[in-house]
């Protein structure tokens, strides 16, 4: 099936699911972060923060559209990156509508959005803040997504220690 097919199909489907699909989390937790679910996957949008990770210059504010389309780059593409050789429990890809996604977009030198992806294994507060963590094996992975190019770049799956 054609990529524009299958994310024609994944926006009509996130849009024909009940209003709470996508919905603020409670401002006083944490504010201007937004609640996405969707068949297979449950994430929280983040307002990118003052930190701008290199070669990125500037902070993006993500639309409905650019979380889905990460979507679709990752799960059509994680099986190019997340091997056996990659890590040594069974790989994420198995796995991947149990993670609880934390998304932050970034603008690159050429104005090009990029979207990072923060995974948690089976955390259903993901919005009360963005996890930083090191370790726990692959309970945790990290990776980017170039919007325009279509590309998820840079997996890393946590270590244990």
């Amino acid at each position: 099936m054609s990529s524009k097919c299958w994310m024609f199909i994944l926006l009509l489907s996130a849009c024909q699911q009940d209003h709470d699909s996508i919905k603020p989390v409670d401002e006083s937790v944490l504010p201007g972060v937004w609640r996405i679910a969707a068949p297979g996957m449950v994430g929280f949008v983040f307002p990118a923060d003052g930190y701008v990770y290199a070669p990125m210059t500037r902070i993006a504010e993500l639309m409905i559209t650019d979380i889905l389309m990460a979507e679709h780059v990752l799960q059509s593409q994680m099986v190019l990156l997340d091997l056996h050789t990659t890590y040594p429990l069974s790989p994420v890809r198995w796995k991947l509508h149990g993670y609880t996604r934390q998304y932050k977009g970034y603008w690159d030198t050429d104005g090009n959005l990029h979207i990072y992806i923060n995974a948690i294994w089976q955390e259903e507060q993901g919005g009360k803040g963005f996890y930083l963590v090191h370790d726990g094996g692959n309970c945790y992975w990290q990776a980017w997504v170039d919007v325009k190019n279509k590309r998820l770049y840079d997996l890393m799956i946590n270590g244990e220690a």
